[in-house]
């Protein structure tokens, strides 16, 4: 008789366990993958995280922006081909490249500090102050490398 107390816990466990997975996929409208008792990202966080990057996006300014042949360049240990359509600064003494990611084939920013070779332009290698002399002007983004 021990074995069918056991095995009506481990039913009455499942249920619970289903229950709250049910819960929480519907209040998310995902489904719960995050085991149970581990912390999870909030609405409010995503919310502020969503309000944090708009303020980031407001503060950009562009430098130039214009038609450049695609850039080759390795970022975050990928090698990215991009067609840069905008050259930006922001506040936070950053330049960033934004274009076109032939990888993730749409729009993405490219935080230059970030960038871990140098830039390859149709055959030639650039470091990256000696490119943006070449598609911005010679010294007018000086201070922000």
């Amino acid at each position: 008789m021990e074995w069918l107390f056991w095995i009506s816990l481990a039913l009455f466990i499942f249920y619970l366990v289903g229950k709250r997975s049910s819960a929480d996929s519907g209040a998310t409208g995902r489904s719960n993958s995050v085991a149970a008792g581990s912390s999870r990202k909030s609405h409010t966080d995503d919310a502020e995280s969503s309000k944090s990057l708009e303020e980031w996006r407001r503060n950009l300014k562009v430098l130039w922006n214009g038609k450049c042949p695609s850039i080759e360049f390795t970022y975050d240990g990928r090698r990215r081909t991009v067609t840069p359509e905008f050259v930006l600064s922001h506040p936070d003494g950053h330049l960033y490249i934004q274009g076109y990611c032939h990888m993730r084939n749409g729009q993405r920013t490219f935080k230059m500090a970030a960038i871990t070779t140098k830039i390859l332009m149709k055959s030639t290698r650039f470091e990256k102050n000696e490119w943006l002399d070449k598609i911005i002007g010679e010294g007018l983004w000086e201070g922000w490398l």
